[in-house]
């Protein structure tokens, strides 16, 4: 079983990473921007959730390296293009030792990447967690609507930005929980 985590729309992953704007991040003691493929082809991962969290802090690492905050962006309508980039993580299971292997690791990217005050608009970026799904679920029994209880969790948070989803997030959450 072979895997593909593209760069900017890793796969669905427990946000246990946390914030990695710092740029002081490392793998095995070596700092992600000396990181090259020949580092990590060859290295172990026990499950797949830990090679996805190792490749969303990376992520995360380089849009912040890539994109200083600070700056605004202005942005210009274009159309959706295909740029085909090459930047991923592939692992293979290794049925023997029940882990899997890193295969492949390529870094450079052929676009510009998503600066980190809009990577909460990112598919994969978007979890609602249990945790917030149950304290809604509380809050609409007592009669507060959805759409209050996610401006609480937005107050709660310190802003839309530290959520972590987005309130259709949370509707479709709660319809597929009913």
């Amino acid at each position: 079983m072979e895997n593909e985590v593209p760069m900017d729309e890793s796969n669905e992953m427990n946000g246990n990473v946390g914030a990695v704007n710092a740029p002081s991040q490392n793998y095995n003691g070596k700092p992600y921007q000396m990181l090259c493929s020949d580092d990590l082809v060859g290295n172990w991962f026990a499950t797949l959730e830990e090679a996805n969290n190792f490749y969303y802090a990376y992520a995360m690492w380089k849009r912040a390296v890539d994109e200083p905050s600070g700056r605004k962006r202005i942005r210009t309508p274009r159309k959706e293009t295909r740029t085909d980039c090459r930047a991923r993580l592939k692992v293979l299971y290794c049925t023997k030792k029940k882990q899997y292997v890193v295969r492949n690791f390529d870094t450079e990217h052929n676009h510009s990447l998503v600066p980190p005050s809009e990577s909460h608009f990112l598919r994969s970026q978007r979890k609602c967690g249990a945790v917030d799904v149950a304290q809604v679920t509380v809050m609409q029994n007592v009669s507060i609507r959805t759409c209050h209880a996610y401006e609480y969790i937005v107050d709660r948070a310190g802003g839309y930005v530290n959520v972590g989803f987005m309130i259709k997030d949370l509707y479709n959450k709660l319809d597929d929980e009913t």
